[in-house]
């Protein structure tokens, strides 16, 4: 996936990411899931066990897993996470995310599931 046209379709759609939250930074997409390396683009979050720009990060390639599906129209924000697990220590500067969309939530609402690892 070319990231920097990713986050160019994201721009197009009113989502405008500064330099710290472009966290993709490489991105492999399949039907309705993939798998994306994310790094840290500051050192000023250090000390947060999740960096916010990486959970960022992590649903931004969420957004673009569901956006392969012809469905998936317009803007989506997240509202809710329904459940977030942290391992001991804090998330390295580069991490795995493995994102998938539920099967059918690609309407007006985007239901989904993110992995991250450490890289």
């Amino acid at each position: 996936v070319d990231v920097a046209g990713l986050y160019r379709h994201f721009d197009g759609d009113g989502l405008q990411y500064g330099p710290e939250f472009q966290t993709i930074a490489e991105a492999h997409l399949g039907a309705g899931e993939g798998a994306a390396t994310l790094h840290a683009t500051s050192p000023s979050w250090k000390g947060f066990l999740l960096p916010p720009p990486m959970l960022d990060g992590a649903i931004q390639f969420l957004l673009a897993v569901a956006a392969e599906d012809p469905q998936f129209k317009g803007l989506h924000l997240p509202f809710r996470v329904g459940r977030l697990v942290l391992g001991p220590g804090q998330a390295g500067a580069r991490l795995k995310v493995h994102a998938a969309v539920q099967p059918g939530a690609t309407g007006a609402e985007t239901v989904g599931d993110i992995v991250l690892l450490d890289a």
